[in-house]
């Protein structure tokens, strides 16, 4: 590869850094607005002795996101690891 093969790779992945960066900063706002929300969940879930862990909760959660994720035409698969690592995040946040 010539010296402008290189500079053309070079600028593409800076374009790929901004847009990951971006979604760092999005991601980054929604996690702090759910986990808010999420600390609601656990301290209404201790008020009334509920258990923190809803397996049929999570599950749906997970299954209506990568079907919402599908729709938008992103990989369920890739939703779904997402999603799961979000509620085991949640779960251990609550």
């Amino acid at each position: 590869m010539d010296e402008n093969g290189h500079k053309e790779l070079d600028d593409l992945r800076k374009e790929i850094d901004k847009v990951d960066l971006r979604f760092l900063e999005e991601l980054a706002e929604f996690m702090r607005e759910r986990m808010k929300i999420v600390e609601k969940v656990g301290a209404y879930k201790r008020r009334v002795g509920s258990k923190i862990s809803d397996s049929v909760r999570e599950h749906e959660v997970i299954r209506d996101r990568s079907t919402r994720g599908k729709n938008k035409g992103l990989s369920v698969e890739m939703v779904g690891k997402i999603f799961q690592s979000i509620v085991d995040h949640s779960r251990q946040h609550e």
